[in-house]
């Protein structure tokens, strides 16, 4: 080579520099070393020299000067330099003890770029066999002892055939032995390649050591040739010299038995020779047998206590370094890649050596992943509750807070104008008027029907003039049950829908509902249409619709005139009232909700009641009914135990049918009717009527069947014993009590005699007209009226929950905020702005505590992660140490670390996130959940 293998030029290395205590550890080193022979550095401990070995090994950085290894400096491409030119020894060995001896020497070819596994046997095998240690190829470095881990790192260092070999003190754990075995393997390494050696042993340096550089305070005290440095004997302990022992000869055909050393007892060999196999057999259990594996060696003649130079060689013979040529590969440096680093991943993690720490790390990350999961889950929740506010929070609604002293006409009147298109009470939080639409399927394609469930607002068919028909009809017939809804509305239908076969528009059309609205005709609403519009409504009928604000949500006892068949009677403006608890007369003007009307009329309330039953008889049949049962047994002369039974059975019930008929015939259309009574009038049932006067139908009419069994009532213990025996005709007593066979003829009879489905409570009747526009209507009630809304509703006694609100929907929300303002100042209504953000600032408090739970938790798990991960890591500085000496770059260690994480990774977190993730999409369908968590 035309360079020096190492020239040091004025090298400075300090450390704490600057400070106190600083050390001038390098200070303006200068050397040349040769291309062979061993070179000792050479001084007191912390004198600097091992600094030296490291800085010329590039393990080290020097403050200034320069080293360069064949003509290049040594910090412009380190890594590559070391792996391409110099073999490492160290005192504490440095092997891997996670890797075999064959798996520690490789790595020394890979580091360089080879990749040819069979030369790579070759060239290990051949590093082993050079320093005897080929036969413990696959066990692993803690297995062995001090002597044969240096051996192994020697094999390590030789096995590149690097030019310059560096030694820090290889020989300082060893004993004598073992020291002089290494020394000799590194005087025949001399002959050919730069080997720099660091100790501290004057006698090695004297022995072994062809230069000689003394090192004092970090400067070149000394730098010597020393002649004749071949070598040192030493006695190993595992060697028997068998010269030096008394020998005794036995012979035997074929055998020859050598006893060597003096007689203890007595020995019994047995050599059997079968088939050509030798087996031998000693009585005695402290006999060893002796292989080539063996340490213990047997050697010939006596311990000779000098050896001339060429003697020196390893076990008696030369390095064979013929197999060792020179590696000339491009890459170096570089020791992992995917194979290799997969494995030393799955090793690390997740074999059966790997440490306990590891398993509580991989339990942390399967957590850690299940808590992002529910956490993101559940801050997930917010966010749509927000995103889904934000999308549907697209109305333009005020609302003005009611007050029932107040007068609210100049807002009625200017209906219409200011960009005021509609209006109507609500008996809720302004933040939640909302009403729930659950359409069901029917159970035609499913064992269980289908329901779909969204929240919007019911409005009146006529606001929905104009609006592009989608699909369906865009009216809704008068009185009907038909419903129009809006495309954001079908969406949230259809969203809530699990029903693959429910996924378009005109799926929706043809459902109803699964609520029955009262004054809808008492009947499911049937979807016959679908509009265009961002709003989440629903559009009926007006009067059911006027209906369903006041009766269904205020409970107010205003019905239309329709509905009493009384739309002949009344007009608009007037009033008929059922009943007049305030001192009203005919003529007289009241006030409901802001309007004004007129009483025209009274309505009669019924004429009978069961106290004019005796004299109903009286005047219709000339017969004068006993009232009491006592009177009637003294009369007839019955026992008083059976004179109920005869007296409600023979005697008092016997003109109920009629009184009923005739009670009936006078009632009006818009008058309740009783099931007993119709029954007694209309189906002449003997249960009803004894029901009717209080009496236990059960009772009665099981006397009634004791008498037709044995003809007389019975007493109250023969009747209780009648009833438990069985004797009475169950079938019979239940026909007579029951009322299921009834309950089809009694709604039959109902709607065609008063043609109308359900009954109503009203005490007043108003124009159609004027119902309608009572939903939309605010103002004062005069007392007089058996009406009291706009009250305060209450959660406890002194704390106000909320109050009613007039809607108004605009439609130029700028306008009507202006002319609102004027009428009732800036604090008289909620703009949709405030109202958004209310709903905001209720939602904001559960965001901002979801976002600072799972900010919480991840800290806190991240926290835990780090802790264990760094833990562990400290566990493997060693090895970080050991692969970095030997000549692993940091890219390639990063590469192996990230390896490793990603498959502890992919094998902890990612597991955890899929299981989560399954787990919790599955709560998430469920409707107790699915307001908890949102994870798509």
């Amino acid at each position: 080579m035309s360079h020096s293998p190492v020239k040091i030029t004025n090298a400075h290395k300090y450390y704490n520099k600057g400070k106190s205590n600083q050390i001038h550890v390098m200070d303006q080193i200068n050397l040349e070393l040769p291309e062979s022979g061993m070179v000792a550095v050479f001084g007191k401990s912390g004198c600097g020299k091992t600094t030296l070995l490291n800085a010329v090994g590039g393990l080290d950085r020097i403050a200034s000067g320069s080293i360069e290894l064949f003509g290049q400096d040594i910090r412009e491409d380190t890594d590559t330099l070391r792996n391409r030119y110099v073999g490492y020894i160290f005192q504490n060995y440095n092997l891997n003890v996670s890797e075999t001896v064959y798996e520690n020497v490789s790595a020394a070819l890979r580091l360089c770029g080879m990749r040819d596994e069979a030369e790579i046997r070759t060239r290990t095998m051949a590093a082993l066999s050079n320093v005897d240690m080929a036969k413990y190829r696959d066990r692993t470095p803690d297995t062995l002892s001090g002597g044969q881990q240096q051996r192994v790192a020697i094999a390590r260092a030789i096995v590149k055939n690097p030019a310059i070999i560096l030694a820090d003190e290889p020989t300082g754990n060893l004993d004598e032995a073992n020291t002089v075995l290494v020394m000799d393997i590194l005087k025949e390494l001399s002959r050919s390649h730069l080997v720099l050696l660091v100790t501290h042993e004057e006698s090695l340096v004297d022995y072994y050591c062809d230069r000689i550089i003394e090192i004092v305070d970090g400067r070149v005290n000394s730098d010597r040739q020393n002649e004749g440095a071949n070598g040192y004997v030493g006695r190993d302990k595992n060697h028997i010299y068998l010269g030096e022992l008394q020998k005794t000869e036995t012979a035997a055909p074929g055998v020859r038995l050598e006893y060597y050393g003096e007689p203890v007892g007595s020995i019994t060999l047995q050599v059997v020779n079968l088939n050509g196999k030798l087996y031998l057999k000693a009585d005695n259990p402290s006999v060893k047998l002796l292989d080539e594996d063996s340490e213990v060696k047997l050697v010939e003649g006596v311990f000779r206590e000098a050896k001339t130079r060429e003697e020196s060689a390893v076990n008696g013979r030369k390095l064979d370094m013929t197999a060792l040529t020179p590696v000339t590969e491009e890459t170096y440096g570089r020791l992992y890649h995917w194979r290799n680093a997969l494995a030393c991943a799955w090793r690390e993690n997740f074999s059966h050596k790997q440490k306990k720490g590891k398993g509580l790390l991989r339990a942390c990350l399967f957590l850690l992943a299940v808590v992002m999961v529910f956490m993101t889950a559940s801050f997930g929740a917010g966010i749509r509750n927000y995103a889904e506010l934000r999308s549907n929070h697209n109305e333009t609604a005020f609302y003005i807070p009611l007050d029932p002293d107040s007068d609210y006409g100049a807002v009625m009147q200017a209906m219409g104008e200011h960009g005021m298109e509609h209006a109507r009470i609500i008996g809720s939080d302004p933040l939640s008027d909302y009403d729930t639409l659950i359409l069901r399927s029917g159970g035609f394609m499913t064992a269980k029907p289908i329901t779909l469930r969204a929240d919007g607002r019911m409005l009146e068919a006529s606001l929905a003039q104009g609006l592009t028909v989608v699909t369906g009809q865009g009216t809704v017939a008068k009185g009907s049950c038909d419903v129009l809804i809006t495309t954001a509305l079908a969406d949230e239908l259809l969203e809530s829908s699990n029903a693959s076969y429910l996924k378009d528009y005109e799926d929706l059309i043809g459902l109803v509902s699964q609520t029955r609205y009262t004054y809808l005709n008492n009947s499911n609403l049937r979807v016959t249409g679908v509009v265009e519009s961002d709003e989440r409504f629903f559009y009926v009928d007006s009067l059911g619709y006027a209906g369903h604000i006041l009766n269904s949500y205020f409970h107010m006892p205003v019905v239309p005139a329709s509905r009493v068949n009384m739309a002949d009677k009344v007009k608009n403006g007037q009033m008929v009232c059922r009943v007049n608890d305030g001192g009203l007369s005919l003529g007289d003007r009241v006030q409901l909700l802001g309007k004004s009307f007129e009483i025209v009329d009274f309505m009669r309330t019924q004429e009978f009641s069961m106290e004019q039953y005796p004299a109903f008889v009286q005047e219709t049949y000339g017969v004068e009914l006993i009232t009491d049962p006592n009177r009637y047994a003294e009369k007839m002369g019955v026992s008083s135990e059976t004179a109920l039974y005869a007296w409600l059975l023979d005697h008092y019930t016997a003109y109920m049918p009629a009184f009923m008929e005739a009670k009936l015939s006078t009632l009006q259309p818009y008058e309740d009717v009783a099931f007993e009574e119709w029954a007694a009038a209309k189906k002449q049932s003997m249960a009803a009527s004894v029901a009717l006067l209080g009496y236990d139908a059960y009772e009665i009419c099981g006397a009634y069947l004791y008498r037709l069994a044995h003809g007389s009532y019975p007493d109250s213990i023969s009747l209780k014993a009648f009833l438990e025996s069985g004797e009475a005709d169950a079938d019979a007593l239940r026909d007579m009590i029951s009322n299921d066979a009834y309950y089809e003829e009694y709604d039959r009879f109902m709607e065609q005699h008063w043609n109308r489905p359900a009954q109503l409570s009203f005490d007043y009747v108003v124009s159609d007209e004027d119902f309608i526009a009572l939903a939309g209507s605010a103002g004062k009630t005069d007392a007089s009226l058996n009406v009291h809304t706009y009250d305060l509703w209450e959660m406890s006694v002194g704390e106000t929950y909320y109050t009613n609100h007039l809607m108004i929907r605009s439609n130029d929300p700028s306008a009507t905020a202006v002319y609102l303002t004027e009428v009732l100042g800036e604090d008289g209504f909620y703009t949709p702005d405030e109202i958004f953000d209310q709903l905001y600032a209720e939602m904001r408090t559960g965001v901002l505590t979801a976002v600072v739970s799972v900010g919480a938790v991840l800290v806190l798990m991240c926290l835990c992660v780090f802790f264990i991960m760094r833990s562990s890591f400290m566990s493997r500085v060693r090895e970080v140490g050991i692969l970095r000496a030997i000549g692993v770059t940091g890219k390639n260690l990063i590469f192996r670390f990230a390896v490793e994480a990603g498959m502890l990774i992919a094998l902890t977190l990612v597991p955890g996130y899929v299981l989560s993730a399954w787990c919790i999409g599955s709560l998430s369908g469920a409707a107790l959940f699915s307001s908890l968590f949102y994870f798509p």
